[in-house]
């Protein structure tokens, strides 16, 4: 059919694989299949090993700024979900939260570090929860480290992980930080009080933690 021809020489024009053509035509016109990420990795339709969202603010009961991204995988078929989730406790204190798929190879034995320049990190334990077929770390940021991860374009995700051999397995990427500013400055808004005595009005205190103004109106 014409449709067919058209169609294969579209996808051959684009650069994808014909497999996306061999898919197309198993699917029936009142059906709807929606490409995985594995799929448009290996039909060439989108390459990137870690395609990554920008960090938003969630508006829910209790807000949260957000990030996902989908790592390939060693055996070069699949991709694992990680997230993480900012949250502000008050004006004294954020937590950083870190969630990802589990895996049986690490379970229960990686430690995680997220770093937003050489002398600023936080570092998870080896004990996440476990949720379902998620795993979760969750840890306090300082005033300081929320300051240097605003301050950078990139923060680093290092993973250590003991071998058969009892060495250490370290590996690390990095993850933009697109959207994080504008997001803190609107969660920081809605942070609570820190439930101590009040202080006298003046200058802000050293541990508490940044404000970043808004950007101005185009």
């Amino acid at each position: 059919m014409t449709a067919d021809r058209d169609r294969a020489a579209f996808i051959a024009a684009m650069g994808i694989n014909r497999e996306l053509n061999d898919l197309i035509r198993t699917v029936k016109f009142e059906s709807l299949h929606v490409l995985t990420r594995p799929e448009l990795y290996r039909f060439g339709i989108d390459t990137r090993p870690l395609p990554e969202t920008a960090w938003t603010l969630e508006k829910e009961a209790r807000p949260y700024i957000r990030k996902i991204a989908m790592a390939k995988q060693n055996d070069g078929a699949s991709f694992r979900m990680m997230e993480w989730r900012l949250f502000c406790e008050n004006n004294d204190r954020a937590r950083l939260m870190f969630v990802r798929e589990f895996a049986e190879s690490s379970a229960g034995k990686s430690t995680v570090v997220i770093r937003a320049g050489a002398d600023r990190s936080v570092a998870f334990g080896r004990f996440p929860a476990r949720v379902g077929k998620y795993e979760v770390w969750s840890d306090a940021v300082a005033p300081d480290i929320v300051k240097a991860m605003l301050a950078v374009q990139h923060l680093q995700v290092g993973e250590n992980t003991p071998t058969l051999d009892g060495n250490a397995g370290v590996a690390s990427f990095d993850i933009g930080t697109t959207g994080l500013e504008p997001a803190w400055t609107q969660l920081l808004a809605s942070c609570p009080a820190p439930t101590t005595v009040p202080k006298p009005a003046g200058p802000l205190p050293t541990g508490a933690l940044p404000s970043v103004s808004a950007a101005p109106a185009q």
